[in-house]
Protein backbone atom coordinates (compact mmCIF):
# COMPACT_ATOMS: atom_id res chain seq x y z
CA UNK A 1 0.00 0.00 0.00
CA UNK A 2 1.46 3.36 -0.96
CA UNK A 3 1.73 6.33 1.34
CA UNK A 4 -0.93 9.02 0.96
CA UNK A 5 0.12 11.94 -1.18
CA UNK A 6 -0.67 15.60 -0.71
CA UNK A 7 -3.81 16.68 -2.54
CA UNK A 8 -3.16 18.42 -5.83
CA UNK A 9 -4.88 21.67 -6.79
CA UNK A 10 -7.19 19.62 -9.01
CA UNK A 11 -8.04 17.39 -6.03
CA UNK A 12 -8.83 20.44 -3.92
CA UNK A 13 -10.97 21.93 -6.68
CA UNK A 14 -12.86 18.66 -7.09
CA UNK A 15 -13.40 18.36 -3.33
CA UNK A 16 -14.54 21.97 -3.13
CA UNK A 17 -16.97 21.45 -6.00
CA UNK A 18 -18.29 18.23 -4.51
CA UNK A 19 -18.72 19.63 -1.01
CA UNK A 20 -19.88 22.98 -2.27
CA UNK A 21 -22.60 21.66 -4.50
CA UNK A 22 -23.93 18.92 -2.24
CA UNK A 23 -23.65 20.60 1.15
CA UNK A 24 -24.48 24.09 -0.03
CA UNK A 25 -27.57 22.94 -1.92
CA UNK A 26 -28.91 20.94 1.01
CA UNK A 27 -28.30 23.75 3.50
CA UNK A 28 -29.58 26.39 1.08
CA UNK A 29 -32.90 24.65 0.39
CA UNK A 30 -33.35 23.70 4.06
CA UNK A 31 -32.94 27.36 5.04
CA UNK A 32 -35.36 28.47 2.34
CA UNK A 33 -37.91 25.88 3.50
CA UNK A 34 -37.55 27.09 7.09
CA UNK A 35 -38.57 30.54 5.82
CA UNK A 36 -41.52 29.10 3.90
CA UNK A 37 -39.90 29.29 0.46
CA UNK A 38 -40.23 25.96 -1.33
CA UNK A 39 -39.75 25.72 -5.10
CA UNK A 40 -42.75 24.23 -6.87
CA UNK A 41 -40.85 23.12 -9.96
CA UNK A 42 -37.34 22.11 -10.88
CA UNK A 43 -37.05 25.34 -12.90
CA UNK A 44 -37.86 27.39 -9.78
CA UNK A 45 -35.28 25.39 -7.81
CA UNK A 46 -32.65 26.12 -10.46
CA UNK A 47 -33.52 29.83 -10.42
CA UNK A 48 -33.33 29.97 -6.62
CA UNK A 49 -30.02 28.07 -6.64
CA UNK A 50 -28.55 30.46 -9.25
CA UNK A 51 -29.71 33.47 -7.21
CA UNK A 52 -28.17 31.93 -4.10
CA UNK A 53 -24.85 31.41 -5.88
CA UNK A 54 -24.83 35.04 -7.03
CA UNK A 55 -25.45 36.18 -3.45
CA UNK A 56 -22.67 33.89 -2.19
CA UNK A 57 -20.25 35.29 -4.78
CA UNK A 58 -21.11 38.84 -3.74
CA UNK A 59 -20.61 37.91 -0.07
CA UNK A 60 -17.25 36.27 -0.83
CA UNK A 61 -16.10 39.26 -2.87
CA UNK A 62 -17.05 41.58 -0.02
CA UNK A 63 -15.24 39.38 2.53
CA UNK A 64 -12.14 39.24 0.32
CA UNK A 65 -12.18 43.01 -0.05
CA UNK A 66 -12.41 43.44 3.73
CA UNK A 67 -9.65 40.87 4.32
CA UNK A 68 -7.38 42.58 1.81
CA UNK A 69 -7.83 45.84 3.69
CA UNK A 70 -6.85 44.33 7.03
CA UNK A 71 -3.58 45.39 8.64
CA UNK A 72 -2.66 41.72 9.10
CA UNK A 73 -2.99 41.06 5.36
CA UNK A 74 -0.82 44.10 4.67
CA UNK A 75 1.82 42.86 7.11
CA UNK A 76 1.72 39.38 5.56
CA UNK A 77 2.19 40.87 2.08
CA UNK A 78 5.11 43.00 3.32
CA UNK A 79 6.71 39.99 4.98
CA UNK A 80 6.35 37.94 1.77
CA UNK A 81 7.93 40.82 -0.18
CA UNK A 82 10.80 41.06 2.31
CA UNK A 83 11.34 37.29 2.14
CA UNK A 84 11.55 37.45 -1.64
CA UNK A 85 13.84 40.51 -1.58
CA UNK A 86 16.22 38.69 0.77
CA UNK A 87 16.21 35.61 -1.46
CA UNK A 88 14.46 33.54 1.17
CA UNK A 89 11.66 31.09 0.52
CA UNK A 90 8.62 31.36 2.72
CA UNK A 91 7.90 28.18 4.68
CA UNK A 92 5.68 25.81 2.72
CA UNK A 93 2.17 25.52 4.05
CA UNK A 94 0.67 22.13 4.78
CA UNK A 95 -1.86 21.50 1.97
CA UNK A 96 -4.20 19.70 4.36
CA UNK A 97 -4.24 22.68 6.69
CA UNK A 98 -4.82 25.01 3.75
CA UNK A 99 -7.82 22.93 2.69
CA UNK A 100 -9.16 22.76 6.25
CA UNK A 101 -8.75 26.53 6.63
CA UNK A 102 -10.46 27.18 3.30
CA UNK A 103 -13.40 24.97 4.24
CA UNK A 104 -13.61 26.44 7.76
CA UNK A 105 -14.00 29.94 6.35
CA UNK A 106 -17.19 28.90 4.59
CA UNK A 107 -20.00 29.37 7.13
CA UNK A 108 -22.26 26.82 5.47
CA UNK A 109 -19.57 24.14 5.76
CA UNK A 110 -18.82 25.06 9.37
CA UNK A 111 -22.52 24.94 10.26
CA UNK A 112 -22.96 21.59 8.51
CA UNK A 113 -19.99 20.12 10.41
CA UNK A 114 -21.28 21.50 13.71
CA UNK A 115 -24.73 20.08 12.95
CA UNK A 116 -23.23 16.66 12.28
CA UNK A 117 -21.17 16.88 15.47
CA UNK A 118 -24.29 17.72 17.49
CA UNK A 119 -26.20 14.85 15.90
CA UNK A 120 -23.46 12.34 16.74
Amino acid sequence: MSAPTAPTPADRDALDALLGERVDAAVFFDKLAAEGVVPRTEAEAVELWEMGKLCAQARQAHAAKQAAASPIAELRAKLAHDYAAAGLVAPAADPHRQLARALATRPEISQAVLGLARAA
